[in-house]
């Protein structure tokens, strides 16, 4: 009777392990990849994802969809690197380790550098408008589209190393005079603090916050209130 009750133990002790093994050998791994503007949030559906093993070996090559995804089914437990290239991005790679049955890996695409085209710089006295320059609202924070103008505007500075200039914040007319005065001021110097940061020396910056003195057009609608809403600069 012991004998068979031994038998009978090892048996099922030998059916569970088998099982394990089984279901061990039959699990699955799969990846869904995602690639995104860091800034904009958009999807990237240019990307092309390469999933490289261990060795060095591509194992599978996809290409994102219209949501700027992609998903497959990895080979088998391993790690894995995962790259993304696409046109316009700088090319990142992420790795995927401790693999679970559904992996992700999201890329934060980041926009690759293009060579800065300076400003042309006018004559003394002539005020310029800098295109694309953002604040958040009401406030002095320069936001991250401004980035270009600026960078094109250090550029020039920096080849004409001798002329010095006056940046220049203007608003519309709502709201209190000397607030718009003071908000313009903020602004100027926001902008001017960029410049430093590039490398710009101070003594060649100047700022003056005009509020609503000079409109370039009649503050009757919002689009005309838009265009007097601007920066410029002027060389000394």
């Amino acid at each position: 009777m012991k004998r068979t009750i031994l038998l009978f133990a090892l048996y099922i002790s030998f059916s569970i392990t088998t099982l394990a093994q089984g279901n061990a050998k039959s699990e699955e791994y799969y990846v869904l990849i995602d690639a995104h503007h860091i800034e904009t949030k958009q999807p990237v559906t240019s990307a092309a994802f390469y999933v490289t093993d261990e060795t060095g070996k591509r194992v599978l090559e996809l290409q994102a969809d219209a949501s700027g995804k992609a998903s497959a089914k990895l080979p088998g437990k391993a790690n894995y690197l995962v790259e993304c290239i696409a046109e316009g991005f700088m090319t990142l790679v992420l790795p995927v380790r401790d693999l679970r049955p559904q992996n992700v890996v999201q890329f934060k695409m980041i926009p690759a550098k293009k060579e800065i085209e300076p400003l042309k710089i006018p004559e003394k006295g002539k005020a310029i408008t800098l295109k694309n320059i953002y604040f958040d609202r009401s406030s002095p924070v320069l936001r991250s589209e401004s980035q270009p103008e600026l960078d094109a505007l250090a550029e020039a500075l920096i080849q004409n190393p001798a002329i010095r200039i006056e940046i220049r914040g203007h608003t519309d007319n709502a709201g209190d005079f000397d607030l718009n005065v003071k908000l313009s001021q903020e602004r100027c110097q926001a902008v001017e603090t960029y410049l430093i940061k590039k490398g710009i020396e101070r003594r060649r910056l100047q700022s003056k916050g005009r509020g609503s003195l000079d409109p370039i057009a009649p503050n009757t609608s919002e689009e005309n209130r838009k265009k007097n809403r601007r920066v410029e600069f002027v060389v000394l």
